[in-house]
């Protein structure tokens, strides 16, 4: 039991210690793909189906996957770049552009172990941040009254519990223990005035899955599911003490609920040849189950939203529409075993965005459909250690956003330019 609780313990703490926090959406809806440096380098096509621990994230069964004690830690840092283009709006005298993309930094941390007594059963843990956003625009622009900057962390805890019930066939189910924290705001009646927020924070419990068959020595497929959760974020919303003098800047205690998506990940790993694989995978998101957020007041008081009006608990005080589709995930490639040392890797993907319309498009969250190139490698430094690099671009396709403000008093026309870059860096051991 000690050697148990170490393992997770340092599992743990290399999440901890390289700073979980910092993540931004960079797939369809605000969903944080990268976790994994493995799966970065192919576009994660085949990722469900590997054999290293982070495909646990996709497939719980993948914690059967390496015997003895082992870990997997990742460190991913996105570079995006998201400019805003007004073409009509409110405030035609403001700045009419804007880049809303912050760098940010995503890490990731697994381990397992084999019991001794039964070696066809397996715990694990896996850290990682499953959703986030961070926004701010570079400068106050048209559509700041919209939405200004956001802030979504995430944090999510997923032990596991898995079962080889043959060489063929392993399964493997967990629970996510995830906390959220939110902070959105906007600018408050002109662009450069002080800004309106709300900010809270929640606790949700959801479920894991999963299945690893591996019918032929060359051909291994995984099924995984993550389940939905829905965050009750509790908080307050309030305006910056320099609204109205201050009049607004205590606030009201209030909640909104984010609703987060089921997820199915189906993947295969094909050999050709002994030392080439063909890799693939699909994946579904439940993004219509979203819905957009609305701030729920909790307490009796004033908001700003409401013209200064005493508003009791039940009150809608502010909402932005979300009516999203679900989302998509289509990506291949190949990896190559140079020699016993190094193997590489490349793929190419293709997504689906879960919001079609301009009108549903929130400024905070740059989506559109995506086409993703990716090259990575892995060189065996020892017996014991792995060290992966993945690299994607991803090139997202042109879009609009056409929104109000939560009071329908002004707009945002503007065209949406964006582009990511992703480098992902891991280690993978052996610990016994």
């Amino acid at each position: 039991m000690a050697r148990i609780t170490q393992a997770i313990g340092r599992g743990a703490a290399i999440a901890v210690a390289v700073g979980i926090g910092a993540s931004s959406a960079m797939a369809g809806g605000f969903f944080v793909r990268e976790q994994g440096a493995l799966g970065q380098g192919a576009s994660f096509a085949g990722a469900g189906a590997s054999t290293a621990l982070s495909a646990m994230f996709m497939n719980s069964a993948a914690v059967t996957s390496l015997d003895g004690m082992n870990s997997d830690a990742s460190l991913s840092v996105i570079l995006p770049e998201a400019k805003f283009t007004a073409t009509s709006s409110s405030f035609p005298t403001a700045n009419q552009t804007t880049d809303i993309g912050i760098n940010a930094y995503v890490p990731a941390s697994y381990v397992n172990y084999q019991f001794k007594h039964d070696p066809k059963m397996y715990i694990g843990l896996g850290v990682n941040s499953p959703f986030g956003l961070k926004t701010e625009p570079d400068q106050p622009w048209a559509g700041s009254t919209v939405g200004a900057s956001s802030r979504l962390f995430t944090v999510n805890f997923n032990p596991t519990l898995g079962y080889k019930f043959s060489e063929k066939l392993s399964v493997g189910v967990g629970a996510q223990f995830e906390y959220a924290k939110g902070v959105f705001k906007f600018a408050t009646l002109a662009p450069t005035r002080a800004s309106t927020f709300y900010e809270g924070d929640s606790l949700a419990v959801g479920a894991t899955a999963g299945l690893m068959y591996t019918p032929t020595p060359s051909t291994r497929i995984g099924l995984g599911w993550r389940s939905q959760m829905t965050h009750e974020l509790d908080g307050r919303f309030a305006s910056d003490a320099s609204v109205s003098g201050g009049f607004f800047a205590a606030g009201v205690s209030a909640k909104v609920d984010l609703r987060l998506p089921d997820i199915v990940n189906l993947s295969l790993v094909q050999a050709i040849t002994p030392n080439m694989r063909l890799l693939a995978t699909v994946e579904w998101t439940d993004w219509s189950r979203f819905g957009g957020l609305e701030v729920i007041q909790d307490s009796t008081g004033r908001v700003v939203t409401k013209g200064g009006a005493v508003t009791g608990a039940g009150t809608s005080v502010a909402q932005i529409s979300g009516k999203w589709e679900d989302g998509y995930f289509f990506s291949g490639g190949l990896e190559y075993d140079v020699n016993k040392q190094l193997t590489v890797r490349a793929g190419g993907a293709y997504e689906i965005s879960p919001i079609t319309k301009a009108t549903e498009r929130i400024t905070s969250i740059p989506d559109a459909d995506r086409i993703w190139a990716s090259i990575g490698f892995s060189y065996n430094v020892n017996a014991a250690t792995t060290v992966d690099f993945g690299y994607s671009h991803v090139f997202v396709e042109a879009a609009q956003v056409d929104r109000w403000n939560v009071t329908n008093t002004n707009f945002i026309k503007a065209d949406l330019d964006a582009s990511v870059d992703i480098i992902s860096l891991g280690m993978r051991m052996k610990l016994n």
